[in-house]
């Protein structure tokens, strides 16, 4: 007779070879009928235990996927089946020896034998005795052991716990319970994090703390001959003391006597002469986990400490293993702040390793792009998920440094001769285009400081690159040119541009410190006046917004001023692809608008400033019934030291070939 699961029976049948009038089958009975019944072991002739056994029992996890839909269980080799085994009062039995072999309570021809190689003796001897119904190859998953690659033998062994549903004598309360609430109080960036950590900590069992290995900080633990444990408060200090002064080496070295002290005072029970020390050693998990009393408190500094990071696999980690042992000891949770990071892998997506030679080299990209441009390639890319990581990746990155560099450059050139502390401009009396920047700049200090704060590095470096290419290079710099080169010297107007430039500078090369920190360091030393007596731009301070602008005045009217900036660019676009004008400053633009904030946000900036804003000679701006923008090449002539096509172009018989404008400032400049 034999029991299948009834979803089970087709594929049996198949297997075995049975064909029709070879079998019968029986009315199908529950599960729950079968508990407790009796079998025999097929080659197990007594029970080599001192509990019940061979007997069966119910099992929500046995499926009628594969196999019978019964399967045998071996609480001492498996966490399902270990639970079992409790539940059913069954002895956790482990006949498996440290080397992987079967110890002396199996059968004789099985005793010595490796586990992983016993399957065809085990095949041949089923076989032998009439039991074996079928034989096959299958292909499953199978847990293997990541540095050497073998298969992994579960084996339950005796351990040391720390309980984490139990509660703890000085706070009342499970660690558990503590941690739950303590997670709470902790900003988890990003913000899934306490999820994550919340359903581990809801469902993890009691922590395993002992390891088997050869060498490791001990647990500070000794046992007499009847299995009794000293371990008190004053035993565990006596240790410390020792390992403290002779180093962890000792406990393998020195016996117990040499270990506790001459003097100390064992418990009733205990003997010197029957005393053996623990031979397991710490999960590392739990050195590390202690690492906020050995490294902060230690140094006399106090937690929570500031952040915790690590990758996003450390919730199970170190993360909630540090966590434990500071609730346990302190009542509360080592960090303020818990930040998780996705992996690097190569561009198809495939996790890096050494093993299969796809990995980044952090020098060789060092050597070959320069420490800044690796550095910018990590503030780029969003560590909250995996990160892909290729050379090709990281060369990309070389034209966005060049632009912010350039950036740079472009305005320390135009600050030589510039002293802030006699020649800046007050922001009330500044040109409206320089206000306009100085807006931009406190909107980014702000928005910055605040991505730093909320470690949204991504959103830093895309913040400051837009600043750098659009704001500066495509608007703000190219305006300026004309002011910088072709005022006075110490115009107003010029003097206005420098005092913009030179914070923008200032404040820029701060920022970017934390990114880019080689390329800031040379720029902080290249700015002849700096805005703080710090020798290194990493002595100084992030630039804090100025709480006397309000980008958020004149945001409405710039809004409108720069859309008809694109439109009047649109159309000025198409003259230089029909090769009507080669530049802009060749043009001049006609306007006709219905909309009438518009016309006036013109009006309050200026029509020569919205030309200069669109870099073109001349601008008119009227109100009619639909909006039109029209350019044609300027009928003026082209000043030779400006190059503004302007009608005072010739106007001063000295100067002919100069506008009004140049003839003036060439003037002053010789001393007449």
């Amino acid at each position: 007779t034999a029991i299948v699961a009834k979803e089970r029976l087709e594929a049996v049948l198949k297997a075995a070879g049975l064909q029709d009038g070879q079998y019968t089958v029986s009315s199908p009975l529950p599960g729950s009928r079968l508990e407790r019944l009796r079998y025999k072991h097929p080659f197990v002739e007594s029970n080599p235990t001192d509990k019940d056994a061979w007997f069966a029992i119910n099992a929500q996890y046995v499926t009628t996927e594969d196999g019978t839909g019964i399967v045998h269980i071996a609480p001492g080799h498996g966490v399902e089946d270990y639970q079992a085994g409790i539940q059913y009062d069954l002895a956790i039995y482990s006949p498996v020896k440290d080397d992987g072999t079967y110890d002396d309570s199996v059968p004789s021809w099985l005793v010595g034998k490796s586990v992983l190689q016993v399957d065809p003796e085990v095949i041949a001897h089923l076989n032998r005795i009439g039991l074996l119904v079928h034989e096959e190859k299958i292909v499953h998953s199978y847990p293997h052991c990541w540095r050497s690659k073998m298969p992994v033998i579960f084996r339950a062994t005796e351990q040391w716990f720390i309980s984490v549903g139990r509660p703890v004598e000085r706070f009342g309360k499970s660690l558990r319970n503590m941690a739950l609430e303590q997670i709470k109080q902790v900003q988890w960036i990003p913000a899934w994090g306490q999820k994550r950590i919340q359903g581990m900590l809801e469902s993890r069992p009691d922590w395993c703390i002992s390891r088997q290995r050869s060498w490791g900080l001990p647990i500070p633990v000794f046992v007499n001959s009847q299995g009794r444990a000293l371990l008190t408060k004053e035993s565990v200090l006596a240790v410390a003391r020792h390992i403290g002064k002779k180093g962890s080496d000792s406990w393998f070295a020195d016996s117990p006597q040499e270990i506790l002290g001459q003097d100390f005072v064992l418990p009733d029970g205990f003997s010197w002469e029957d005393l053996q020390k623990e031979e397991n050693i710490f999960d590392v998990w739990f050195e590390s986990g202690c690492s906020w009393h050995s490294v902060i408190e230690m140094a006399g500094m106090p937690i929570p400490v500031d952040l915790y990071l690590e990758g996003s696999d450390q919730h199970r980690g170190w993360f909630q293993l540090s966590l434990l042992p500071a609730l346990g000891a302190r009542g509360i949770a080592p960090f303020k702040t818990v930040l998780t990071h996705g992996f690097t892998v190569d561009e198809k997506g495939m996790k890096q390793s050494k093993s299969a030679g796809n990995y980044v080299s952090a020098l060789e990209e060092i050597n070959k792009y320069g420490a800044d441009i690796l550095r910018l390639w990590v503030a780029s890319v969003n560590y909250q998920e995996d990160m892909r990581c290729s050379d090709e990746l990281i060369g990309r990155l070389q034209d966005a440094y060049r632009k912010i560099r350039n950036t740079l450059r472009y305005l320390l050139s135009n600050i030589n001769d510039f002293v802030p502390a006699e020649m800046a401009v007050p922001y009330a009396q500044m040109h409206i285009i320089d206000r306009w920047a100085m807006d931009r700049l406190e909107e980014l200090i702000g928005r910055v400081r605040q991505a730093y704060e909320n470690f949204l590095f991504h959103r830093v470096f895309s913040l400051l690159y837009n600043f750098c290419t659009v704001e500066m290079s495509s608007i703000y710099m190219d305006v300026l040119k004309d002011r910088m080169y072709c005022e006075a010297a110490d115009s107003p107007a010029r003097r206005s541009g420098q005092t913009a430039m030179y914070r923008i500078l200032d404040a820029l090369i701060r920022l970017l410190a934390p990114v880019l920190v080689h390329t800031a360091e040379e720029a902080w030393a290249a700015v002849p006046y700096k805005s703080e007596p710090a020798e290194s731009v990493h002595l100084a301070t992030l630039p804090e917004a100025d709480t006397a602008i309000d980008p958020a005045v004149d945001a409405a009217m710039w809004q409108q001023v720069m859309a008809l900036r694109d439109e009047v660019l649109k159309v000025l676009e198409g003259l230089r692809k029909e090769q009507t004008i080669r530049s802009n400053q060749e043009a001049a633009v006609r306007i006709v608008t219905p909309d009438e904030a518009t016309i006036a946000a013109v009006e309050r900036i200026g029509i020569e400033t919205f030309a200069a804003l669109c870099i073109v000679s001349e601008v008119q701006v009227e109100k009619g019934d639909s909006f039109t923008v029209e350019a044609q090449k300027s009928p003026y002539a082209k000043c030779a030291r400006c190059w503004n096509f302007w009608p005072s172009v010739g106007q001063n018989p000295e100067y002919p070939d100069l506008c009004a404008r140049c003839a003036a400032v060439v003037q002053k400049n010789s001393g007449f």
